[in-house]
């Protein structure tokens, strides 16, 4: 089993760079899930670590995991009140007409065997809004 890369640590935050793939709870098809993770995460704690806010299954990336209930109750708060900037990359298709600018979109989530899955404009999807400024 691979471990789960562990980009920062103290009394009562983790952070871990969430592999792709990887659901946070169990799939109701089955298999592994971040949840059955968690004890190795605990790192000398008693208590699992527990995850702030949520990454979807095929997103990678930096997951905060609370280490103690005084932690988890003033992160969750933060990420509430929007207080946590979250920035995300994306892979394109081509190249876009503009440097920079703001993109506002319907957006769905399609699968194929052959290209795996990847997010399209659709009418029926949900709404999404880049921010005015690139990300540096």
């Amino acid at each position: 089993m691979t471990p789960i890369p562990i980009l920062y640590e103290d009394a009562e935050a983790l952070v871990i760079d969430k592999p792709g793939g990887l659901p946070l709870d169990h799939p109701r098809a089955g298999g592994p899930a971040l949840a059955d993770r968690l004890n190795e995460l605990r790192l000398g704690f008693q208590r699992r670590p527990v995850p702030v806010h949520r990454l979807d299954t095929d997103t990678s990336g930096c997951l905060l995991l609370a280490r103690n209930p005084k932690a988890l109750k003033r992160f969750s708060a933060a990420f509430e009140e929007r207080r946590v900037g979250k920035r995300y990359l994306g892979i394109l298709a081509g190249i876009p007409a503009e440097g920079e600018g703001v993109i506002e979109l319907a957006l769905a989530k399609i699968s194929s065997a052959e290209a795996g899955w990847r997010m399209i404009a659709a009418r029926k999807g949900k709404p999404a809004l880049t921010p005015a400024t690139p990300a540096t």
